[in-house]
């Protein structure tokens, strides 16, 4: 398995929601892997 050699992309992403009901957890974890395919911060 490669392992990515720069702090940045070894960096812990946390997400914060407060009044998670009936959010959709899965929605929010794509949208965010989506941003930081694209560069996003």
């Amino acid at each position: 398995m490669h392992k990515p050699s720069t702090p940045e992309a070894q960096a812990t992403i946390i997400v914060k929601l407060g009044g998670t009901e009936g959010v959709d957890f899965s929605a929010i974890c794509r949208d965010a892997a989506d941003l930081l395919a694209e560069g996003a911060r």
